[in-house]
């Protein structure tokens, strides 16, 4: 049974024995498939939290046979917003990296491998942070914006 997932393509599985004549999937969502062959699974995505009422109908030559379950997408799995995570670039970088996907209230803490914080920056979008002064090395980023704090790391060559 579907009981929770991320915002994102779930898989349903049709555990219906194949020689029905129409499988109808029915997502909640005001979305259909109608497959006149027998697939033994299908992906649908989600774009909302929210309740789904997921309904299979199989018809076959003599009768037709339902399948209900229920999707709970919450707001605690929201990978969307995950995937806005801010990003480092160019990796590795020599004199300069660029945030990008930070809004204008972010703050950038580089800390070593040892935990040593050795820069603190206030950004605007899509700044760019002068890392000329570090060695050689693994550095660990922290990115604290007005959404959350995202972690993590570059490498200076």
């Amino acid at each position: 049974p579907v009981d929770t997932a991320l915002y994102g393509t779930i898989t349903l599985t049709n555990n219906s024995t194949n020689g029905a004549t129409e499988y109808a999937w029915y997502f909640g969502d005001g979305t259909q498939l109608v497959q006149t062959d027998f697939v033994d699974s299908v992906e649908h995505s989600y774009d909302t939290t929210g309740v789904y009422t997921i309904t299979l109908d199989v018809t076959g030559a003599t009768c037709t046979a339902t399948n209900t379950k229920t999707l709970t997408i919450s707001e605690s799995n929201n990978i969307k917003e995950f995937c806005k995570a801010p990003i480092i670039y160019p990796n590795p970088a020599q004199n300069y990296i660029t945030v990008k996907g930070v809004d204008a209230n972010t703050t950038v803490f580089i800390y070593n491998a040892i935990g040593k914080l050795l820069i603190i920056s206030d950004l605007s979008q899509n700044s760019g942070l002068d890392i000329s002064s570090l060695s050689q090395g693994i550095y660990i980023v922290k990115i604290k914006t007005t959404k959350g704090e995202y972690y993590t790391k570059f490498t200076k060559k």
